[in-house]
């Protein structure tokens, strides 16, 4: 059963800036559920994106949220998730791990199809940022990022071109790729960025039902 004052995360990180929710969205997520429970935002300081991101929602926080930087190993990680009553997540390693526990909460999908992703477990509701433009529309279907010809690192939205002329995934990590698209995120992203209301409601009246219910 959840605790009267249930212990809230969120994990924003995903392995691709293509799915990373934007930081923004975060602290706009920790400003209606501080009120709710006790928020604990996770974040990874081994992955590059992560230090930026710390660095992005610093100071912006409500009062009285948590933020941990980062997990020593996979195990550490399990025991957190094991032990929120309640998580918001990026379309991430972290949302497949709810699903060892039917740990309940919200996963935010941009280019990757949730349905496909969660496949039959439940415990997550599934949120898809609601995006439509001149090259691509949400769920794309892409996982990682794509390169162009001539070697500009993106999405179809991104770059401007359809999928059949980014047939290739860049071959190495790129520190400077991963500062641009947080500064700039790729359009479904940029999208919430702008305007995360819709998000917010969708967690907060999930969070609502679920303890209604219980």
């Amino acid at each position: 059963r959840p605790k009267p004052r249930p212990r809230i995360g969120i994990l924003p990180l995903a392995s691709s800036p293509l799915r990373t929710l934007p930081p923004t969205v975060t602290i706009a997520l920790a400003a209606a559920l501080a009120p709710r429970g006790e928020v604990v935002v996770c974040l990874n300081r081994l992955q590059h994106q992560g230090v930026l991101y710390g660095q992005a929602i610093a100071g912006q926080l409500p009062l009285g949220v948590s933020v941990i930087d980062g997990f020593a190993t996979i195990g550490e990680l399990l025991r957190a998730i094991d032990r929120f009553d309640y998580a918001v997540y990026a379309d991430s390693g972290p949302a497949h791990m709810s699903k060892l526990f039917a740990a309940p909460g919200l996963a935010v999908y941009s280019s990757a199809p949730g349905d496909v992703l969660q496949g039959r477990f439940e415990n997550l509701e599934r949120w898809t940022i609601p995006f439509r433009g001149p090259h691509c529309a949400a769920p794309c279907g892409l996982a990682k990022l794509r390169k162009s010809a001539d070697g500009r690192v993106g999405c179809m939205g991104s770059l401007g071109l359809a999928l059949e002329d980014l047939p290739n995934v860049p071959g190495r990590s790129d520190a400077a790729v991963v500062e641009r698209l947080q500064r700039e995120p790729v359009p479904c992203l940029a999208e919430l960025a702008r305007d995360p209301a819709a998000l917010v409601a969708a967690v907060v009246a999930d969070l609502e039902a679920r303890l209604a219910a219980a």
